[in-house]
């Protein structure tokens, strides 16, 4: 029944690309609110179809139209209950889209080894998946100059800019200071992008920055496995200091290191341990 009752509540759309706005924010939460609204209603007898997922209007027809006849519906319970998907959830070493990851990784090679200057560059060539040049590339113009943080982080070539110049993507990065810094804009405004002849998306989000100098060289690099995803996960100490880069701009060191001592130690520790370090003031 809960299974029936959420086809009526999942949805999602792509339209805050056109102006950054903030509604995927909304969606994770509200699959999240959703399923435990479906869950609830189901308990307590509410009806819903029982072909959510195969019935005429269900999930699959719905989505996959005219694709559905050639689809193979048994992946979608293979070996369900063995194969856990969560051992596959990438986590994110940056706060922007995920498809811009390995050019940014890539970028900050490039700044590490070259340490170039923005008046010594003369073009970025940016090589991403085909699949996500509608998304954190087009339409150029408005990516090169984004108008707030959500926009920043699906554009490519405000990513690429920064992480050329400052050897990184943190949250301050996309603060208000950030976003009108004079020196990324214009280096953003040389960033063009390509499709990757040679990209494994969907399997591997793919990244490669080609750097033109005025003095007539070509530097590159290729970043073929986005870092965070499964095959080429975090370690726990890059995750601990992402942790503590984002926790401090809300809270104290030590508050942010309880925390993280909570979290860490919690098969040992009780769930008042935790709550106790999340509620502490400073």
């Amino acid at each position: 029944m809960a299974q029936g009752i959420v086809l009526s509540m999942a949805s999602g759309s792509m339209e805050f690309l056109g102006e950054g706005a903030w509604t995927k924010r909304l969606h994770p939460g509200w699959a999240g609110v959703a399923g435990i609204t479906a869950g609830t209603l189901a308990k307590h007898g509410f009806i819903g179809p029982r072909h959510a997922y195969d019935g005429r209007f269900g999930l699959y027809a719905s989505y996959l139209g005219q694709h559905l006849a050639k689809a193979d519906l048994a992946l979608a319970t293979e070996n369900l209950g063995g194969n856990w998907q969560i051992d596959e959830v990438a986590i994110k070493p940056f706060p922007a889209c995920h498809l811009a990851h390995a050019s940014a990784d890539a970028a900050i090679v490039l700044h590490e080894t070259y340490g170039l200057a923005a008046d010594a560059i003369r073009r970025i060539r940016v090589l991403v998946p085909r699949e996500a040049v509608d998304i954190v590339c087009e339409p150029l113009a408005n990516k090169r100059k984004p108008v707030s943080s959500y926009d920043a982080q699906f554009s490519i070539p405000y990513i690429v800019a920064t992480s050329l110049l400052k050897g990184r993507f943190t949250l301050g990065e996309l603060e208000d200071a950030a976003l009108h810094d004079a020196a990324v804009l214009n280096l953003a405004s040389r960033v063009e992008y390509e499709a990757d002849p040679a990209s494994t998306f969907p399997r591997h989000y793919t990244g490669e920055v080609i750097v033109d100098t005025k003095d007539g060289r070509s530097l590159r690099h290729r970043e073929g496995i986005n870092r965070g995803c499964a095959d080429r996960p975090l370690t726990n100490d890059e995750i601990v200091v992402k942790f503590l880069d984002t926790a401090q701009r809300a809270v104290s060191r030590r508050t942010a290191e309880n925390v993280l001592n909570a979290v860490l130690n919690f098969d040992r520790e009780s769930a008042r341990t935790l709550a106790d370090a999340l509620c502490a003031e400073g």
